[in-house]
């Protein structure tokens, strides 16, 4: 079914439903709802242009990974493409926008990390440094 049929069974379907309804022009110019639904027509068909025609966005990563047994601060942000490795601790507030590996510590703005020996459990007061001291 083209458009214009679309547009024709619209117009004649408001007509019939409405006993006050005069003619297809009147309807075609006076009633909302055709407008709204024809508005709706010509949206949806501008979003499945784009949406069916365009990039695969689906095969692109855009969002972080992360690892098993990773510690995350309060308020810490991991943000695009990253990847975070296993055993690995993000301090509060931290912006995470490269990767971090494994057996690791991330602190700052933007976030910097430091390797940690594998196997050593992680103790707040020694292994979160100051961001202020990096610099």
């Amino acid at each position: 079914m083209n458009i214009l049929e679309l547009l024709k069974e619209d117009l004649h379907a408001a007509k019939n439903q409405d006993p006050a309804a005069t003619s297809l022009f009147e309807v075609a110019l006076a009633y909302s709802g055709v407008h709204a639904l024809w508005s709706h027509r010509l949206a949806h068909a501008m979003w499945q242009r784009p949406h069916l025609r365009g990039p695969a966005l689906n095969k692109t990563k855009r969002h972080p990974t992360i690892g098993n047994h990773v510690m995350l601060g309060s308020g810490a942000e991991v943000l695009g493409p990253v990847t975070v490795g296993d055993h690995s601790a993000i301090g509060a507030n931290a912006v995470v926008v490269r990767d971090v590996p494994p057996h690791s510590v991330a602190v700052g703005l933007p976030a910097v990390s430091r390797s940690k020996n594998p196997g050593t459990i992680l103790d707040p007061r020694e292994d979160f440094i100051d961001p202020a001291l990096l610099t």
